[in-house]
């Protein structure tokens, strides 16, 4: 679902995605998935400086974006 949505208030809001760019390897991986296919999967941390960047005040003027980290943006 997306697209723009009125917020009570409105003001403040910011809405973004962030989408790692493919499977991603985490807890919700079932066992039963061989070694050689983990291997290929994006490692977690991937995520997480654009995710500190969108928590940060940098980001403020950022609403509306899809952030894909394995893309560059």
């Amino acid at each position: 679902m997306s697209g723009d949505r009125e917020v009570e208030g409105g003001e403040d809001v910011n809405v973004n995605a962030l989408l790692p760019g493919g499977a991603t390897l985490t807890g919700m991986i079932p066992a039963s998935v061989t070694d050689e296919i983990k291997a290929r999967l994006l490692r977690p941390n991937i995520v997480v400086a654009p995710l500190l960047w969108l928590a940060s005040r940098a980001s403020d003027s950022v609403t509306g974006q899809r952030l894909n980290p394995k893309f560059g943006g």
